[in-house]
């Protein structure tokens, strides 16, 4: 007994020594918690103190800047004022900022931070040198150097991220605080309890202690039973699945049998797709065609090996050598079609669809090659992407000879250009389809297009060459024939060639046709026709030369007076019974006499221009025409010989002229070249002028509590002089403008940098009415001849707003109590303008809802493909259906409506629409 009670004593003063060990414990981690609180408020308080002077450096910076473009722009040294105060402070703020207590870490952002600042000072102090020494140009280009807007981008990231990293720390600190002030309490309280409950226990356990020893004795011979009852039923349950595991084996085995016969059906059917493959991939070989397919989930693309051949590889190289990926296909694509080929693909993908495109490229050996791909999206279940499979061909022969037939068309066109042939087709109803060359016909090509020569020509003329026509039609076999139209009232001849125009099936679907104008020789063929009727008084009267030469023995018999002026002869006698070549200055060949008199008994005419020599001498050119006549039945030459020195001269002087015309021709295409080059530094000059237009607008709009702001401007082809800006007061208050200069081009650039200059800078101190004349002050003194400004400038502090606009086209309000728009129209002059003029301005309360719309005239005045301008009763109906929206919402609904209003067309002018709803 009395070591039971011994036991009870050590147990009861072990409890009650716990308890006072833990009230000292919770006494010391209270007093600790505390302090560390204390010093986590101190860390806090720095922290946000430098992240304030940092935002006003930032804020300080950027009025520095203003002050410089503004001086660099203006020349005005009252620029000067704001910038070199902004630069004070700026160094009291950095001092101020380095002599508070930091961490190494928060030192050495601290200390990036100001390395930034420094250089963004040097860059601005370098910037107004170069404008005090070189002039407003090279200040303005130094003022563009991207090197400036890199250091306010990097400043702004490099406070951001200190922004974050305090933020972070400060959290943490406040969660790490928070946790610990809970466990502090919680520990207390649970402390407090313990204790309490200690000595509870040490109490309960003397009273308790052999009841439960007694009652824990009956429970475990229970639990013994128990056991013993669960093992037997657990046995039997084993036994059972024993069995159930024996049948389901038994089964097993079966279903490997039936698996081994339907593996043996499964390899049969492989063998034969694996030859089913491969007789694919010959054809398609043969084809100069090769088959891809890409996983668009791993980027595996799998070529085979005729896509290898076609793009210059050997078998199974592609995977080695470029990866088997998308990136390695476009490294083939020619530079040209890559940016084509890209955005056919990225479509297709989106879409969900098919293409097919033809592209160049560029084989390894660089040879470059024609190939037309065509693939196709492969979707899941879902719908998703997941492949896409296709076949590319090689189609370089087919654009070589595309190109060649192409070449030979422009050659053809070339050949018969200002010659008297005329070519044209017809289709299967004898209607012209296609004229080329036709000067001489006087009827203009578009009168004759779908025509039949029923519609074009006397009955009596139409009749037989629609005849012809529709024989050739018939038979398909082409034809020729001489015939006679009336054009412009005289009778005009064409000699004829008709042929059959054929399908790839050689199926007759239409005629092609050429015909040469035969009239002057007609002319010629009439009058020899003449000559053999009235040949003796022709031969005496005739104007030109006239040799009866004897056929058999070429001598020549008889010549008339013209012949002998022309050969200087003053009888005949001196010419009769000589030989007719012997007149000429350089006799034909035996073969070549042959051969003309082959021509002679054939056509019984032939015709040529030969060199002659007179007896005194003098050497001219004449046209010989010579006809077989017969006389008493003997066969004689009949010989004109017209004097046509004159026209070789002529043919001389225009064979002269066009080689002149020639080199006229190589001359201007140099001065196109040159005009070229300075077209394409015009157009880098307009880049520029783009570059800084765009580079003076905000990239963001404001975040602020009671406004919901968006901006948005959509430049024209050429440069424009759109501008819009806001400026935030410390207030709260914000200051927008929205401005549209005249003209285009960089002098309008050069106006927008002068009024985004005086607004930074004044923005803050002036009313909304004396910013409009300050502004146009500006403008004045740049003395930019006929370059003017419409302004329109907004300020609102809490609920209340002030407008001033001048030049610009009106405001649309609306009223979200009521449910409309209301058109704010403020008339005045361009600012710019010489004349004196009270700029007109209007106030009204900003209730919660309401929304103003501000815009420039390039979206009223915006024309679709029938010049018809998009004007503002439209915009204003569309704009009272969405005001409800958000401003993000309204601006891509308006923008949406000029998508709609004109699509695919570009604006002539800028549009800027700006849209301000009150929260």
């Amino acid at each position: 007994m009395l070591d039971k009670l011994s036991l009870n004593r050590f147990l009861l003063t072990l409890l009650f020594s716990g308890s006072l060990l833990l009230l000292l414990a919770i006494g010391l981690l209270s007093y600790n918690t505390t302090q560390l609180w204390i010093a986590n408020r101190q860390k806090a308080a720095t922290l946000r103190q430098s992240l304030f002077l940092y935002e006003r450096l930032f804020s300080l910076l950027k009025d520095a800047e203003t002050g410089q473009r503004g001086y660099i722009l203006t020349n005005d040294s009252t620029y000067l004022a704001p910038y070199q105060s902004a630069i004070d402070t700026i160094k009291n703020y950095q001092q101020a900022v380095l002599q508070m207590p930091l961490e190494e870490e928060e030192k050495a952002e601290v200390a990036s931070i100001n390395n930034l600042i420094n250089s963004k000072l040097a860059n601005l102090k370098s910037t107004l040198e170069i404008r005090q020494t070189q002039g407003m140009a090279a200040g303005i280009a130094a003022m563009q150097n991207t090197n400036g807007r890199l250091l306010m981008d990097r400043l702004r990231s490099g406070i951001t991220e200190l922004q974050q990293d305090v933020t972070r720390q400060i959290r943490t600190a406040d969660r790490t605080m928070i946790l610990k002030s809970q466990q502090v309490v919680y520990f207390q309280i649970a402390g407090s309890i313990c204790s309490i409950l200690l000595v509870a226990w040490a109490f309960w356990l003397i009273f308790r202690q052999m009841k439960y020893r007694q009652k824990a004795m009956e429970e475990l011979e229970n639990l013994n039973l128990n056991l013993e009852q669960r093992i037997s039923e657990r046995t039997n349950e084993l036994q059972a699945a024993l069995e159930e595991l024996n049948a389901s084996n038994e089964e097993l085995n079966a279903s490997n049998e039936e698996l081994f016969t339907s593996n043996e059906h499964q390899s049969v059917l492989l063998d034969k797709l694996n030859q089913t493959q491969q007789e694919l991939q010959m054809a398609l070989r043969a084809a100069r065609m090769g088959s891809w397919q890409w996983h668009l989930n791993t980027g595996e693309l799998h070529w085979s090996a005729g896509l290898e051949t076609i793009y210059g590889l050997q078998p199974a190289t592609f995977d080695k050598l470029y990866g088997g990926t998308f990136d390695g296909w476009k490294t083939f694509i020619h530079p040209q079609d890559i940016d084509s080929f890209q955005a056919t693909i990225t479509e297709t993908i989106q879409e969900k669809g098919s293409y097919s495109l033809d592209f160049k490229i560029i084989k390894p050996d660089g040879s470059i090659n024609w190939v037309n791909s065509q693939g196709k999206v492969v979707t899941d279940s879902y719908g998703e992407p997941v492949r896409m499979i296709g076949i590319d061909t090689d189609i370089t022969e087919r654009k070589t000879t595309e190109e060649k037939l192409q070449q030979s068309e422009e050659r053809f066109q070339i050949a018969i250009k200002d010659s008297p042939i005329l070519v044209f087709n017809h289709d299967q109803q004898l209607r012209y389809t296609w004229i080329y060359n036709n000067p001489a016909i006087g009827r203009s090509e578009e009168y004759m297009l779908g025509k039949t020569d029923q519609e074009l020509l006397m009955p009596e003329e139409a009749e037989p060459i629609v005849a012809l026509k529709k024989d050739v039609l018939k038979t398909g076999i082409g034809k020729q024939a001489e015939m006679k139209v009336t054009l412009n009232g005289k009778p005009t001849y064409f000699s004829m060639t008709i042929e059959p125009l054929k399908d790839a099936d050689n199926a007759v679907i239409g005629l092609t046709c050429a015909g040469y104008d035969i009239t002057a020789r007609k002319e010629a063929e009439e009058q020899v026709y003449k000559s053999e009727q009235l040949k003796k008084a022709i031969f005496e009267g005739s104007a030109d030369a006239l040799f009866l030469v004897n056929a058999q023995t070429s001598t020549i018999e008889d010549l008339n007076k013209q012949a002998m002026q022309l050969f200087g002869y003053k009888s005949k006698q001196e010419v009769i019974g000589r030989q007719g070549e012997a007149l000429q200055k350089y006799p034909y060949t035996e073969e070549q006499i042959q051969e003309i008199m082959r021509e002679i008994q054939m056509k019984k005419f032939w015709s040529s221009e030969i060199e002659y020599i007179s007896k005194t001498g003098r050497e001219f050119w004449g046209n010989a025409a010579v006809s077989l006549i017969s006389v008493d039945d003997n066969s004689y030459f009949l010989i004109r010989i017209r004097d046509i020195t004159d026209a070789k001269i002529w043919e001389r002087a225009i064979a002269r002229g066009q080689q002149e015309l020639l080199r006229q021709k190589q001359k201007t295409e140099q001065v196109l070249a040159i005009l070229e080059k300075d077209n394409e530094r015009k157009t880098k000059e307009l880049e520029e002028a783009r570059a800084l237009q765009m580079s003076m607008l905000p990239q963001k709009p404001p975040q602020l509590h009671n406004l919901d702001m968006a901006m948005y401007m959509k430049t024209s082809v050429e440069v424009g002089g759109d501008y819009y800006d806001y400026k935030v007061e410390a207030d709260g208050t914000i200051t927008v403008i929205v401005g549209d200069a005249t003209g285009h081009g960089l002098r309008a650039g050069i106006v927008v940098a002068t009024v985004k200059s005086y607004f930074q800078t004044l923005a803050s101190q002036c009313t909304v009415s004396e910013l409009l004349h300050r502004i146009s002050e500006g403008i004045q003194n740049l003395q930019i001849r006929g370059m003017y400004m419409g302004v329109t400038v907004i300020k609102i502090k809490e609920r209340n707003v002030s407008i001033a606009s001048s030049g610009m086209p009106p405001l649309f309000l609306y009223k979200q109590e009521v449910y409309a728009v209301e058109r704010i129209m403020l008339k005045g002059l361009f600012l710019g303008s010489a004349l004196e003029f009270p700029y007109q301005y209007t106030s009204m309360i900003f209730e919660p809802g309401d929304t103003l719309l501000v815009m420039s005239d390039g979206l009223p005045e915006l024309f679709n493909a029938g010049r018809k301008m998009l004007d503002y009763d439209r915009i204003e109906d569309h704009y009272r259906q969405v005001a409800h929206l958000s401003a993000q919402q309204i601006v891509d609904n308006l923008v949406q409506l000029g998508h709609q209003w004109a699509p695919e067309k570009d604006n002539e002018d800028d549009i800027t629409l700006v849209a301000i709803k009150a929260r």
